[in-house]
Order: C-alpha cells, then sequence, then structure tokens
C-alpha cells in the first residue's frame, strides 16, 4: 500500500495498484511479486516490469535495467529499494524518464514499480512519485 498524491486517479487492480495523474501524463504502479531466486529472479523481475508498464500502458525504454546496480537507494518500510532512472520511455505520445524501484539483495517476495512523468510536466509529479515511493508499507510474508 501506499499514499497516492492528492488529485491523481488510484485503483488497486487484481495484480498492482496503480495512480494517474490523466491518461497520458504522470503515473505509478506497485507490486509486490514473487521474483524467485538467482537467474529466474532477473528474468521474473524484467517480465513484471513490463507487466507494470503495460498497467499504465507505457512504453518501456529499449535498454535493460541492470538489478545489481541500482542509481539510488532508500530505506523504505524497513527495506532496502533501489531506484533506477530510465530515459526514453513513453505514454501515448508523451515522451519521458522513467524512475523503477524495487528491493534490492534480495530473493523471493519483493516490491517492485515504476513511475513516469513527461518532460514537458511541470506539475512537480517527479517530487510527487518519490513521496509515494517513501510511504509504501509492504503487506507481512
Amino acid at each position: 500500500m501506499f499514499t497516492p498524491a492528492k488529485g491523481w486517479t488510484y485503483a488497486q487492480a487484481e495484480s498492482a495498484t496503480i495512480a494517474q495523474a490523466e491518461d497520458e501524463g504522470p503515473a505509478f504502479a506497485t507490486a509486490q511479486i514473487d521474483a524467485g531466486e538467482g537467474k529466474q529472479a532477473i528474468e521474473k523481475r524484467d517480465a513484471a516490469l513490463e507487466a507494470l508498464a503495460r498497467e499504465i500502458n507505457v512504453t518501456l525504454p529499449k535498454k535493460k535495467v541492470n538489478w545489481k546496480k541500482p542509481d539510488d537507494i532508500k530505506d523504505v518500510a524497513g527495506r532496502k529499494i533501489g531506484l533506477w532512472q530510465k530515459e526514453g520511455a513513453t505514454r501515448g505520445a508523451r515522451k519521458g524518464p522513467l524512475l523503477i524501484f524495487g528491493d534490492t539483495g534480495k530473493d523471493g517476495e519483493i516490491v517492485l514499480g515504476l513511475g513516469f512523468v513527461p518532460e514537458d510536466d511541470n506539475s512537480g509529479a517527479d517530487e510527487t512519485i518519490l513521496q509515494s515511493i517513501e510511504s509504501i508499507s509492504v503487506a507481512a510474508e
């Protein structure tokens, strides 16, 4: 569970929790997934990321996430959450960076998600998405 941004539409879907400001604007999706272990974990993370992107109609950048090397790490709900920023995502006709987040150094049940903000957005959605990530609470395993 997380705190959605004020004024955004929020939905609890079967496989993910999503929030968006508008159809082609800023959006956020997260889920708790079973990533498996070892090499399987990378494939499962990639597949789960693609599924989350479909939930909010985001086309992922071509460059894959290096799950072992986050750009930054935040302590969220007692977990080390890695952050990766990838350029070149699109949502509808709008392009922008994608912020990807997920548990680091952990196999099995993990938190995974992404946030999209169009390049021309000036609403402060990037900061709003970071606040939503920091507000995540994780279901007990």
